[in-house]
């Protein structure tokens, strides 16, 4: 980790580990204080008090406690104030902040992803440049490119990203152990890692899987394919280097045997933790339940490396301010909050990374390390060095349906056409670029 920004401002106050925030929680929801996660609490916001709301999908296992925690500490160190939490599942979140876009009754904060391109531009954003002007410069520029959109003579801000998501690949060490195969190298290939997958696979396990969508997109890498052009201008998800690859994760099916089809991967419970994948392309919002895992040893293994160098699926999770907002200065205020030190020390205790930069740095990795997976270093070392944003431009969802849609029809059928198929779902994903 030798080339990640060593800037943690104080050391001597180290983030919450795993154990000890898990307790704070715990504390919390028992009749303690979330001050207790906030040691030296930030000072008194000024001027401001009433209430606003706050709505983000849940993206994960701990995602609750942690902003009820946040928010807790926010209201105790700002008396007369109040912020109205709304958690809403991910399959319910969007078409439900839609509804309240059109009827002018979105929340004051909201969380996105990719929207700050269409939604800052179409006025359903505060823009942010000028009142975090100061904050910007602690955050992984990277990710912050993602929350900006053009205007008149430049770029404006209309979101802060607050953690980072991401794909990797992860390893059930235990069943790697049992087959004889030793942690892989960084420099091992897709042919490695298919042999590996063979001797993983037997009557119990599957070596690995295709899953389809954006978390196949660091694997895609090392085959030089990207669904899209890095502009967004042109779809390419039939290019040669994209077939190629649908081509290699078919045979992983159908010729290899050692990744189930999706249709049988969809009747599992989730296939890592329950043990029925030994090799699974997965994203950083299951990594906090993953923590949990007790039945195997599990880590992180560096990606496979083919013809071209892998790259990371990697992009933010953000929040902005809606112009729907009656309450801006107290939504500013908390959003301000959300960038303390201790905010974001918590938000880094549910395991996912965060975007600031002085949170990133080697010991705050090795404290993962100690209660996780001994290499959580390749999860962030891969989303800050090799990470190339969001490969799908706006509208992302329409886009990511007719890739989801492809994956089914090729990869549940032993012989497709897949050159049809793609050149198809490329023409509507051109569409969906277009308009």
């Amino acid at each position: 980790m030798k080339n990640l920004k060593k800037i943690l401002k104080d050391p001597s106050k180290s983030e919450t580990t795993r154990r000890s925030f898990l307790k704070s929680t715990l504390a919390v929801g028992a009749g303690g204080s979330a001050l207790s996660l906030f040691p030296g609490l930030a000072a008194r916001a000024e001027a401001v008090s009433g209430t606003i709301r706050y709505s983000n999908w849940i993206g994960g296992p701990g995602d609750i406690e942690m902003w009820e925690n946040v928010i807790a500490a926010f209201e105790a160190a700002n008396p007369g104030t109040k912020i109205e939490y709304e958690p809403v599942a991910w399959t319910e979140y969007w078409t439900k902040l839609n509804t309240q876009f059109a009827s002018r009754s979105a929340p004051d904060i909201i969380g996105f992803q990719m929207q700050s391109r269409t939604w800052g531009v179409e006025g359903r954003f505060e823009p942010l440049s000028e009142p975090f002007a100061d904050l910007l410069d602690d955050i992984v520029i990277s990710q912050l490119k993602v929350t900006q959109a053009p205007i008149a003579g430049g770029m404006e801000q209309y979101g802060l990203p607050f953690r980072m998501v991401g794909a990797s690949l992860f390893g059930n060490i235990s069943s790697m152990k049992a087959a004889g195969i030793d942690y892989p190298s960084e420099d091992w290939t897709i042919d490695d890692f298919v042999a590996a997958a063979k001797r993983l696979t037997n009557a119990d396990q599957w070596g690995t899987a295709v899953t389809g969508g954006p978390v196949d997109l660091n694997q895609a890498s090392t085959f030089g394919a990207r669904p899209t052009t890095l502009d967004y201008s042109t779809a390419t998800f039939n290019s040669p280097e994209y077939t190629e690859f649908i081509k290699w994760q078919h045979d992983l099916i159908y010729k290899h045997k050692v990744a189930p089809a999706p249709a049988d991967l969809s009747t599992q419970k989730e296939p890592f933790s329950s043990g029925a994948v030994a090799m699974f392309p997965s994203a950083s919002w299951m990594y906090p339940g993953y923590r949990e895992i007790e039945s195997f040893e599990w880590d992180i293994l560096p990606d496979p490396i083919g013809s071209h160098e892998p790259k990371t699926y990697a992009g933010p999770d953000n929040l902005g301010i809606t112009t729907d907002s009656k309450n801006k200065a107290l939504a500013i205020a908390f959003l301000r909050f959300v960038f303390t030190r201790a905010s974001q020390t918590v938000i880094a205790s549910t395991g996912m990374p965060v975007v600031i930069d002085y949170l990133l740095d080697e010991s705050r990795i090795a404290k993962e390390a100690a209660s996780g997976p001994a290499n959580y270093g390749y999860f962030v070392k891969g989303a800050v060095e090799r990470g190339e944003g969001y490969a799908f431009a706006p509208p992302f969802f329409e886009i990511l349906g007719h890739i989801g849609d492809a994956y089914a029809l090729i990869m549940n059928e032993e012989s497709p056409d897949i050159d049809g198929i793609l050149a198809n779902a490329n023409a509507r994903i051109q569409q969906a670029l277009d308009a």
